[in-house]
């Protein structure tokens, strides 16, 4: 997980080394962690201290859950830091939109989906190890099969014992031939043989009933996968807001683009106004004769034209402007539907002209009979 990658056993916990400068300083730390952690029964500042409020944690289980903790911890540090850097960046663009810190945003927002993905990939191993029971009951096994070989080790030594004390009987008896049989049997009295001891099959009943019982290493697993979970829940939070801001963004500054296309458009309609209002005087003052160049009114008739053609042009592109401003998905249905009712008035007045000229043309064939 993360810069840790560990191999547990039954007595001993192997590390191995990364040639990441940054995750090497945290390992390290983690050794020194682990080491005083391990001396102990129970790991300190376990999220779940009721599992084992009774009994010791085994081994397995104190180094697993050293590796947890200290994964935990440097998520949690991780997600403040990626917290602190993005709510900042985020009140700034909500009162000013600026450029650089759109590109800080954006940054912020790469390194944040990497965390996120990162924490995710631990959850779900938390996930497939709750749901793998062959996992867990491999894991209770290296506690049990340790404490199988500690008591047939103990076994063996007793049974060593005994058989060293027969022998030291045996040379004893042969020894003592000038003592009484009353005497020797009072002294090293003959114990009945021993029945075998059904050691195997209590051990293995043990084992098994131990190994079926994975309750305790699920609950310590829930116990993190819960906290991980709420990580990754946090993250994924964080990166909507971020969506949400950078949409909003989009928004003003598709606004922004709009509101200047507007501007640029009504500069464009006030000088094809003003083209329109000089071009008949244009065409007034060419060195062709127009017959009015003695006429007192032509001057100000062609001045009066051409401001009028001009404000006429410019009312005109102002007023499709305006309706493209106003242009909406309600406006295109209403006029689809007006469309539609125009047409179908259409249709049902040819209809009824239709039939009334079929019945003023029956009517003309009835008064043609009735008078003939």
């Amino acid at each position: 997980m993360l810069h840790i990658k560990a191999l547990i056993k039954t007595d001993e916990v192997l590390i191995f080394d990364t040639s990441n400068p940054e995750y090497a300083s945290r390992l390290s730390l983690f050794m020194y962690d682990l080491e005083s952690k391990l001396r102990t029964k129970v790991v300190h500042g376990s999220p779940s201290p009721s599992i084992y409020a009774n009994t010791n944690q085994p081994y397995e289980f104190r180094a697993l859950e050293c590796i947890l903790v200290n994964v935990m911890a440097i998520l949690e540090t991780e997600l403040q830091h990626h917290l602190k850097d993005c709510h900042t960046v985020l009140n700034q663009l909500d009162q000013e939109i600026d450029r650089g810190k759109l590109r800080d945003l954006l940054v912020y927002s790469k390194r944040l989906t990497t965390f996120n993905q990162k924490a995710l990939l631990i959850r779900n191993s938390l996930d497939e190890l709750l749901d793998n029971d062959e996992d867990l009951e491999d894991l209770m096994e290296l506690t049990e099969q340790r404490e199988v070989n500690e008591r047939h080790r103990s076994r063996g030594e007793e049974e060593g014992n005994q058989a060293k004390q027969g022998q030291q009987v045996k040379a004893d008896e042969s020894s003592s031939t000038s003592t009484s049989l009353h005497t020797a049997e009072s002294v090293f009295p003959t114990s009945p043989p021993v029945p075998p001891r059904p050691a195997s099959s209590s051990v293995v009943s043990s084992v098994g009933s131990s190994v079926g019982d994975t309750g305790d290493i699920e609950m310590l697993l829930e116990a993190y996968y819960q906290q991980c979970d709420e990580i990754v829940q946090q993250a994924e939070t964080l990166i909507n807001d971020i969506k949400s801001t950078e949409e909003i963004v989009n928004i003003i500054l598709d606004a922004n683009r709009n509101s200047l296309m507007v501007y640029e458009l009504k500069i464009t309609i006030y000088t094809l106004g003003f083209t329109m209002a000089t071009l008949m005087p244009a065409f007034y003052g060419m060195n062709l004769k127009n017959y009015m160049e003695e006429s007192p009114l032509a001057f100000g008739g062609v001045i009066m034209l051409s401001c009028v053609a001009g404000m006429t042009m410019v009312v005109y592109a102002f007023r499709k402007l305006r309706l493209v401003q106003k242009m909406s998905t309600v406006e295109g249905r209403s006029r689809i539907e007006k469309r539609r009712i125009w047409l179908r008035l259409r249709r049902e007045k040819g209809y009824s002209s239709k039939m009334r000229a079929k019945k003023e043309k029956q009517d003309v064939i009835w008064k043609w009979l009735v008078g003939k």
